[in-house]
């Protein structure tokens, strides 16, 4: 005997079951379907957008917040020039395993 083992989850799993709400003329069903599924997509997508915001808070704490990954030695802060200007020069560290 071979018994199924449960799949991964579908993306109807997790809404309400309702069976109804597929009957052509059921339109307070089908209402409530896609409002459920609206308030859903949008708890989803706020989660989203605070991860990124709290992404995006770390990175501006960052002393010098490059966009690229790697090591780097600030050489000048242009913020601290006698004219300051929005940007720094920087030194790319080579990695431990490279040889010079």
């Amino acid at each position: 005997m071979n018994q199924s083992q449960p799949t991964a989850a579908t993306p109807d799993t997790f809404a309400p079951s309702m069976p109804f709400a597929s009957i052509p003329g059921n339109l307070f069903a089908q209402g409530y379907a896609y409002a459920v599924d609206t308030w859903q997509r949008s708890v989803l997508f706020a989660d989203v957008m605070r991860e990124r915001g709290n992404q995006y808070q770390a990175h501006m704490q960052e002393r010098v917040p490059n966009v690229l990954d790697f090591g780097t030695e600030l050489i000048v802060d242009g913020r601290t020039l006698p004219r300051p200007v929005n940007y720094g020069l920087v030194r790319i560290v080579a990695p431990d395993d490279l040889k010079p």
